[in-house]
């Protein structure tokens, strides 16, 4: 799938306030590229480069010069989505297979989360099927066990992956 930019805007810390073609809205965090790439460091340390951010000719991606660039898919699924309130939460939850969430997100989307990536003794429970079934939509965040264990929606949305029917035909049930 194409995510196209309609507008990007700089904001404070780094972070870049993107906007697309379909109303989806994110928040993109460029801090973790200074380290991974060279070149970003020119946003830092080259006086007004980072607010000269702008949307490239089809809204494919974002620049700021012919050396430093962003793609679309990346700022749309590296972000962080945004609602009219700049809360993410979980506003529909079903279990679609194995330890596999359909999640419903105050945006809109609809995703697949796979919940054997939540390790540590926190999750240890959740082993146990009939637990890990058993959770509840509190205040937009998904918990199990009275609100003793819950997950992020924020993490659950950057860790999941876009739905589609064919995503859940290829589940067990």
């Amino acid at each position: 799938m194409f995510y196209h930019v309609k507008t990007v805007t700089p904001k404070d810390n780094f972070i870049l306030s993107v906007l697309f073609t379909d109303g989806v809205k994110t928040e993109y965090d460029i801090k973790p590229l200074f380290d991974k790439w060279e070149v970003f460091n020119d946003l830092k340390t080259i006086p007004g480069l980072y607010q000269q951010v702008k949307v490239d000719a089809g809204g494919f991606g974002i620049s700021w010069n012919d050396n430093i660039d962003l793609a679309s898919e990346e700022l749309r699924l590296n972000g962080v989505i945004c609602t009219d309130n700049n809360i993410l939460k979980i506003t529909a939850a079903k279990v679609v297979g194995n330890y596999m969430l359909l999640l419903t997100f105050s945006s809109g989307e609809k995703r697949i989360f796979d919940a054997t990536q939540l390790t540590g003794s926190a999750y240890e429970p959740l082993k146990d099927i009939k637990i890990f079934e058993n959770f509840k939509l509190s205040h937009g965040v998904i918990t199990w066990m009275d609100e003793e264990i819950d997950c992020a929606p924020e993490y659950m949305y950057k860790n999941s992956y876009e739905y589609t029917e064919l995503n859940i035909s290829k589940q067990k049930v």
